[in-house]
């Protein structure tokens, strides 16, 4: 399983529904599957991570099959190796990696989340997968055992990255391209300003930037309550007043999908 404990980094065992390393730390299994190797002295706050109103709103829209062109992007560009082992950082409900996990099926996935809300949802639902809450800046998994690190608009730590992923391992990073969401941006803000996130000024020192791409297509959304799942899913909900939000959600969307990805090779 790869896992470690996330208070003195010995291995993780499992015994009968309880993770236990050498020093007796232990980390019960929950009744939907997943263990909770987040201790409270990590934690930034009471509830970290997306609300459940948040998660519950992701799920319904991505269900509803308007990023299949990004899901089918990275299928192709995961690297399938015998005994290969990819981590879903920032996993949030499980709709990417049970995707993928679809098309490759003997591909061993791990997903993580700092946000239990997310992690009990995606452990309940995707069995064939195994899911833990943890934050991105001590991940409870052993050195140099991930093959391909994949992460879809979270936030990185390259130190991180690179301890627990193997030589020549795979780093995919998807964030918002140029124009993602530019639609919802001019109603609520004066003027639009380009998302330009780039990882490279975060990896290059310890990866290489072997690929990028930018993938953009429009959804068109009909149904009010697709607007409002889309919505919600995104901070844009919660800094929008309630007339911006009832002019949003009365009238038929076309929406710009844009998203850049970033593919590295560990050095």
């Amino acid at each position: 399983m790869h896992l470690i404990c996330p208070i003195c980094q010995l291995p993780l065992k499992l015994s009968e529904s309880t993770y236990r390393c050498k020093r007796h730390h232990s980390y019960d299994v929950s009744k939907e599957g997943y263990v909770n190797l987040l201790p409270v002295q990590k934690k930034n706050s009471k509830n970290p991570g997306d609300s459940k109103e948040m998660i519950n709103a992701r799920r319904l829209f991505l269900e509803s099959g308007y990023y299949a062109p990004l899901v089918d992007h990275l299928i192709k560009t995961i690297e399938h190796k015998e005994n290969a082992l990819l981590l879903d950082a920032g996993c949030g409900e499980g709709y990417y990696g049970a995707q993928i996990k679809q098309h490759i099926n003997d591909l061993d996935i791990l997903g993580f989340d700092i946000s239990k809300e997310a992690i009990k949802k995606a452990a309940k639902k995707y069995k064939d997968q195994f899911f833990f809450i943890a934050g991105m800046n001590e991940i409870p998994i052993a050195d140099q055992s991930v093959s391909t690190y994949l992460t879809i608009f979270s936030p990185i730590e390259a130190s991180e990255i690179n301890r627990i992923l193997a030589d020549r391992g795979q780093v995919i990073i998807v964030s918002a391209g140029p124009n993602h969401m530019r639609e919802i941006a001019e109603e609520i803000y004066e003027s639009y300003i380009p998302h330009d996130y780039d990882p490279s000024l975060v990896l290059s020192s310890q990866f290489d930037l072997i690929n990028k791409e930018i993938i953009t297509f429009t959804i068109t959304l009909e149904e009010k309550d697709e607007r409002k799942s889309m919505l919600q899913m995104t901070p844009y909900y919660w800094s929008a007043n309630e007339k911006t939000l009832g002019k949003i959600l009365a009238k038929n969307l076309t929406i710009t999908c844009d998203f850049k990805i970033n593919e590295f090779r560990k050095k």
